[in-house]
């Protein structure tokens, strides 16, 4: 038999269960109902008439940045991206340790701390740059100059002052 897991339920339905108990329905038979654990159920629902009901938080230590420490980090990166230098692995955790020894001097961040970083903040990718074609990188004024050029001898010789589609593909296949 496979071992249980510790929570065989979601917080919507504890708190369904607690409402449940607490507009009359019997403890047993919501127990049963919801598969949440009789003694869990009436602890929850003390609790909740008590009102010290403390909502579920996060296991494991605590991250080792603060909440405005890591804002700050990824504004840092995405500040880098939009001006053209990317940041890689290795850029992060050096900036992170930065940040962590202004907090605590013996302080470091690990190669999970920038797994753990980049799950929370998800709006953040580690994308390498695509290789793009010879032909594309090697574009320059000249060549620029020569596709202007024959635009415009194109442009002139059928006399065409509106570019349609159709004017495109004349001038881009011929």
């Amino acid at each position: 038999m496979a071992p249980l897991t510790r929570s065989r339920y979601t917080p919507a339905e504890l708190h369904q269960a607690i409402q449940d108990v607490i507009s009359g329905q019997n403890w047993r038979f919501v127990s049963g109902k919801s598969k949440i654990p009789y003694l869990t159920l009436m602890r929850k629902v003390r609790e909740t008439k008590a009102g010290t009901l403390v909502p579920p938080q996060r296991r494991g230590p605590p991250p080792m940045l603060l909440r405005d420490c890591e804002s700050d980090l990824v504004a840092w990166i995405t500040a880098m991206q939009q001006d053209g230098h990317p940041v890689n692995r290795h850029m992060i955790l050096i900036m992170g340790n930065q940040l962590v020894r202004q907090l605590d001097p013996l302080g470091s961040v690990s190669g999970g701390w920038y797994e753990r970083f980049m799950q929370r903040h998800t709006q953040l990718t580690s994308r390498s740059a695509q290789v793009i074609s010879h032909a594309r990188n090697s574009v320059n004024d000249a060549a620029v100059q020569v596709l202007f050029d024959s635009v415009e001898s194109i442009i002139a010789e059928h006399d065409a002052y509106i570019i349609t589609s159709e004017f495109l593909e004349l001038i881009l296949y011929s």
